[in-house]
């Protein structure tokens, strides 16, 4: 982990250990926070499973009860029913606090207090099936706005643990280690100063020392010598007094090393992600209970492997019900058309008989008028009886070709009706079955448990092919990071060859902002059990600047003063200062580019 750029110093050394205490207390709160979020969002999951269900099965109910009102009464009737609302509903919304994240409440409420209301009407030309259709709906109303805010609050809550998640794993796998690395450094950094304080005050004591020592060498017996040519005039003699020996000080013993030649490199080492660039998510449109699932993660499929099943029973029962209702439709149409055709034909026998007579009438007429009496008179009004008749026919079959037709299309419409929910029962039947789409490895599988009910659209599986699995990393170090440089990727202990294939360098200004915080790397030769074994540590390791065959020091041995760099060197027994010029650095070692030759001799601290 790298260390932070600060300076080595007491009061830099304390604020960074204020801020690790700090940051491991912010790591303990998160980490708490996360564990109860999880913990209220599987409740709140559980609670979701078993209403969904619910909510499913009433509106299987309200669904066939209203297909089955389709299909009795006609369509006109229906949509007239149906047309005005009787009863009004209100919706409030209002919010609550779980743990720092606003989740949503809903409440409705009906203006009207009486169950009645909810029928707009009458139940007179009205089939039992749509008021059974209208009460389902009318239950499972509260339930739909319950299942509503439980999911809303899964999603909320889910976002949240994410964001906390991430901020949890900042701190631990980032801040906190690269707070500790620092203090140690520079810990080490104070030691090594204390250590060149406590020599420099070794050498001026034995610089003092030495300085005494000549004293009493060459100015001690001058006045010795002096007293004594004095003394010798006015005192009796007396006996010399032995001064104690000197002795030698212990030469000083220096922990010393050899500069060598070596290589160094500079690079940087960070942990990453998996990421895919394409991916196929595979669902089911209608959804259903799960009957078999069969492939596993790291599987291989090619176009059109069947992947997973769907619990028909149901479904075939529908089927079932909708081809019976068709038939039943196709027979109703049959018998209603054939009667209405049968009293059309009655009516135009009928008006050819009137036309028969009004003709065998007309003749007669020809033959009374031409004799004369008062039957002439009576024939005519039988005339007039017979034209009147004929027309009233003419109208009563022109009414029956309307009625006919009327009919027709009504039939024709409820049997497309029919027809249609059949199709989309057997659409259903058909897609019961999950195939794949295209060729690649399964990446993904969701934890779903055979029987258990999976909604619509619900992601099963995640298809990808192996060239389009990358690497992303979005670490501290993504500036240096270049399109085309080479990077070592490891797997746990397992090492592939990858290239940058994008950086933040070369995203457009506009370009999301999580896309400009990432790396992607691609990867070679890249395997299925690779991906697949359950990667625990997944590195990369980009090569910033290597140098062989130079002279390479530790950085321990590397002193500052006013920001120049210098080391102490042994030369013939004493210990000298010599200032060097700084290469290539890493976080233990140091490249020396003048100042150091290979072969000497340097004091390390």
């Amino acid at each position: 982990m790298a260390i932070m750029n600060v300076n080595p110093t007491r009061m830099e050394l304390t604020r960074l250990k204020k801020r690790l205490v700090v940051a491991r207390r912010g790591h303990k709160l998160l980490k708490d926070k996360r564990d109860e979020l999880m913990k209220k969002f599987l409740e709140l999951v559980r609670k979701n499973k078993d209403l969904r269900e619910k909510v499913e099965e009433m509106m299987m109910d309200v669904h066939s009860s209203f297909l089955i009102a389709r299909s009795i009464m006609s369509s006109e009737v229906l949509e007239e029913a149906l047309m005005f609302p009787k009863q009004t509903v209100s919706l409030e919304a209002s919010s609550k606090n779980i743990m720092s994240v606003d989740v949503p409440i809903l409440e409705f409420s009906t203006e009207s207090r009486n169950r009645k209301d909810i029928y707009p009407y009458g139940f007179a030309t009205t089939s039992a099936e749509l008021d059974n259709a209208i009460t389902a709906l009318y239950q499972v109303m509260p339930y739909l706005l319950e299942l509503a805010q439980i999911e809303k609050s899964a999603q909320l809550l889910a976002e949240e643990i994410e964001k906390t998640r991430r901020r949890v794993n900042a701190l631990e796998y980032v801040l906190i280690p690269q707070l500790t690395d620092t203090i140690k450094y520079i810990t080490m950094k104070l030691d090594e100063n204390e250590r060149g304080n406590l020599t420099r005050l070794m050498k001026v004591k034995d610089m003092m020392i030495e300085q005494a020592r000549n004293v009493v060498k060459y100015v001690l017996p001058i006045i010795l010598l002096s007293f004594m040519v004095t003394g010798c005039s006015l005192f009796a003699k007396k006996e010399t007094e032995l001064l104690p020996p000197l002795e030698e000080p212990k030469q000083i013993q220096y922990s010393t090393m050899e500069v060598q030649k070596g290589s160094i490199i500079k690079e940087i080492k960070d942990s990453a992600t998996i990421g895919v660039s394409s991916e196929t998510v595979i669902y089911s449109k209608y959804g259903g209970r799960l009957k078999e699932l069969y492939v596993n993660k790291g599987d291989m499929v090619e176009e059109g492997d069947i992947l997973a099943e769907f619990e028909t029973d149901s479904l075939e029962v529908k089927c079932q019900q909708y081809e019976t209702a068709l038939e039943k439709a196709n027979l109703n149409a049959t018998q209603t058309i054939t009667q209405i055709e049968r009293e059309i034909k009655l009516a135009q026998l009928q008006l050819e008989k009137l036309t028969k007579d009004l003709s065998e009438k007309d003749l007669l007429k020809e033959t009374v008028f031409a004799e004369g009496g008062s039957s002439a008179k009576s024939l005519e009004e039988d005339i007039e009886i017979i034209k009147g008749q004929m027309i009233r026919q003419e109208v009563t079959i022109e009414g029956l070709r309307e009625k006919l037709e009327i009919t027709k299309t009504n039939f024709d419409i409820d049997i497309m009706n029919i027809e249609y929910q059949l199709q989309q029962v057997q659409k259903e039947l058909e897609s019961a079955v999950i195939v794949t789409p295209v060729e690649g490895m399964i990446y993904d599988v969701s934890k779903l448990n055979l029987g258990e009910n999976v909604g619509a659209y619900y992601p099963i599986l995640t298809i990808v092919k192996l060239e389009d699995v990358q690497i992303i990393y979005s670490g501290l170090n993504i500036k240096h990071f270049e399109v085309g440089m080479k990077v070592k990727v490891f797997f746990d202990q397992e090492e592939f060859e990858g290239e940058v294939a994008v950086s933040p360098a070369y995203v457009p200004k506009d370009a999301p902002a999580n896309t400009k915080e990432t790396v992607i790397i691609n990867i070679k030769d890249l395997t299925i059990e690779t991906i697949t074994k359950g990667v625990r540590n997944l590195r990369v390791n980009l090569i910033l600047d290597e140098k062989n065959d130079v002279v390479v020091v530790p950085k321990r041995v590397l002193q500052n003063y006013l920001g120049n760099k210098y080391v102490y060197v042994l030369e013939d027994g004493i210990k000298k200062q010599r200032f060097v010029e700084i290469g290539t650095e890493t976080n233990l070692e140091a490249e020396i580019i003048k100042g150091l030759e290979a072969g000497e001799i340097i004091i390390d601290a």
